[in-house]
């Protein structure tokens, strides 16, 4: 009888015993990803919690930020709560039933167009046996679930759509001759404005014998104590004699970026600020000042919805 107590007694102790080696009361797990994206636009997404709603994996997901409460997000049985905001960190708090973690995501620069992110987390198994094997499996659950979430930011951050809202292609300038004119207006240009100067600009080329060769192209900018300086542009296929308000302007033939957009002048004017994002974060310069072109006949085509404007910005 001693036998049969002793034999179950000692394979239950060796039971215990390997479950203290094996699973240690505290486990501090790391999950790592590299994202080839550039480092300000991955902070943009990451340390900005309420960029989480654009690249979150789960649908599920809300904010109670209308209650006075921090963000929740939600992916399986867990919840993640963006907390502390550092420099190229933030602090997250993962809940699940009775689970309570502090974790930390941080941003690891490592070329200038690509990032490592790792998440950092420490997990409290107890002393408890039972509760210890069961916190062991769950922390493989929980690591999956974190590289399920990092793939799905480094999906979402791979594709210049997603991270800035319009598609950005890198090309060479085509168009290097064009004829110009520029007038300083007390207050913004209308539409009516701009296109008297480009119709004046179509009659010159006319006259001219010129051809031209690509759309209307825009600048407009404040200058000095004169509030809107304002050029206009068409690219031409030859020079033509220049006069006193118009003047030959010859770009180098670089590269350029370009994204054209559909909508009203405020849509336009925001996907000329992202494209400014673009230019900081992947550390480019420009040789020349910026332009639109109108795609859109706007004296023609009333709909602003309608209107199609294509973003270019020189760079090196």
């Amino acid at each position: 009888m001693k036998k049969w107590i002793i034999v179950p007694t000692a394979l239950i102790a060796v039971i215990l015993v390997a479950i203290y080696i094996v699973v240690p009361k505290k486990m501090k797990l790391a999950r790592a990803v590299t994202i080839h994206c550039p480092h300000g636009a991955v902070n943009r997404f990451l340390v900005n919690d309420s960029n989480w709603f654009k690249w979150w994996p789960s649908t599920t997901s809300v904010s109670a930020k209308r209650e006075g409460k921090i963000n929740s997000f939600f992916y399986k049985d867990y919840s993640f709560q963006p907390r502390q905001r550092m420099f190229d960190a933030i602090g997250v708090h993962i809940t699940a039933d009775d689970l309570t973690i502090d974790s930390k995501i941080i941003l690891i620069p490592k070329h200038k167009d690509s990032v490592s992110i790792q998440w950092n987390y420490e997990y409290n198994t107890g002393m408890n046996p039972v509760t210890r094997v069961q916190r062991y499996l769950q922390a493989g659950t929980l690591e999956q679930h974190i590289d399920e979430i990092m793939y799905g930011l480094k999906q979402f951050l791979e594709k210049t759509e997603n991270v800035y809202g319009i598609a950005i292609q890198k090309t060479t300038v085509k168009d290097t001759l064009l004829l110009s004119t520029r007038q300083v207006f007390n207050a913004r240009p209308s539409t009516q404005n701009i296109y008297s100067l480009i119709n004046k600009l179509k009659t010159y080329i006319q006259q001219e014998g010129a051809i031209e060769t690509g759309y209307p192209m825009l600048n407009v900018q404040p200058k000095n104590s004169r509030p809107f300086e304002t050029m206009v542009a068409i690219p031409i296929n030859k020079a033509v004699k220049e006069t006193n308000d118009m003047v030959i302007k010859k770009m180098v033939p670089g590269y350029i970026l370009v994204a054209e957009v559909s909508g009203g002048d405020l849509t336009a004017a925001h996907a000329f600020s992202q494209m400014e994002n673009y230019l900081a974060d992947h550390r480019y310069e420009s040789p020349a000042i910026p332009f639109y072109s109108l795609v859109t006949n706007r004296l023609t085509e009333t709909d602003t919805t309608k209107w199609v404007t294509r973003i270019n910005y020189p760079v090196f």
